[in-house]
């Protein structure tokens, strides 16, 4: 679910999408490296599990942006970013 959930992300023209790997043991990393080759992603590897709060917090040290949209890898944006466009318009 991390590439699509990625991915839907890069589909609606986001700078930078940060992948922060909170010490994961399976091979999601490697399908994301796979299938979006894309000079917007950027993978911040954790070696432990520091929880979601965490990787929040490095995730928006990391990023120069002012405005951060921080969401679970199981999450899918297309439907949020759409409404927010609707909403600002």
């Amino acid at each position: 679910m991390l590439t699509e959930s990625a991915q839907s992300v890069l589909t609606e023209d986001a700078r930078h999408v940060f992948v922060v790997d909170n010490g994961s043991h399976d091979e999601s990393l490697v399908y994301l490296e796979i299938f979006l080759c894309d000079e917007r992603v950027h993978i911040i590897r954790n070696g432990n599990n520091l929880g979601f709060a965490a990787a929040c917090n490095i995730c928006a040290r990391t990023s120069a942006a002012n405005t951060l949209l921080l969401f679970n890898p199981d999450s899918v944006l297309y439907i949020v970013m759409r409404k927010l466009r609707l909403c600002y318009k």
